[in-house]
């Protein structure tokens, strides 16, 4: 008996902190330095593909950095939102990673092979004509009649 599948669309959790930062015109530095976090942590953070997962423990230290910053409470809703609604790009992006396991994901990212030049045809060009193919010693017209 085969197994049921089916997908679940689940609410995403985007960060915020750039357009807060870029709001209340706060460099990034200085929510790092503030907050003690690792260098270009909160770098990561802003440009939205990076961090993935933060703990409640460094999430605490970066509102408390902008607090400190801004001189004004900060809230979670100020630095991160609920998406309910994915975008399609969002939706491509789950299929894809639950079905592209770790190693896949490293021979698809892989560089095996080297970037390969034009070849260069000389001054006659690339070849035209009918595709053709040599079969036991016998030339057969893959692309058409042959007295073309």
């Amino acid at each position: 008996m085969g197994q049921l599948c089916y997908t679940t669309v689940m609410p995403t959790v985007e960060w915020k902190l750039k357009e807060y930062l870029a709001e209340k015109k706060i460099p990034a530095l200085q929510v790092e330095e503030r907050a003690g976090m690792g260098r270009n942590t909160i770098y990561r953070i802003m440009r939205g593909n990076g961090v993935k997962l933060i703990d409640r423990q460094n999430l605490g230290r970066i509102i408390s950095a902008l607090s400190e910053l801004t001189g004004q409470p900060v809230a979670l809703t100020d630095v991160l939102e609920l998406v309910n609604d994915p975008t399609p790009e969002q939706l491509e992006q789950q299929e894809a990673e639950k079905r592209l396991d770790l190693e896949t994901k490293g021979w698809m990212n892989a560089q095996l092979a080297p970037v390969l030049e034009p070849f260069d045809w000389g001054e006659a060009g690339p070849p035209t004509g009918q595709a053709v193919e040599v079969i036991g010693g016998q030339i057969l017209v893959i692309g058409g009649r042959g007295d073309d």
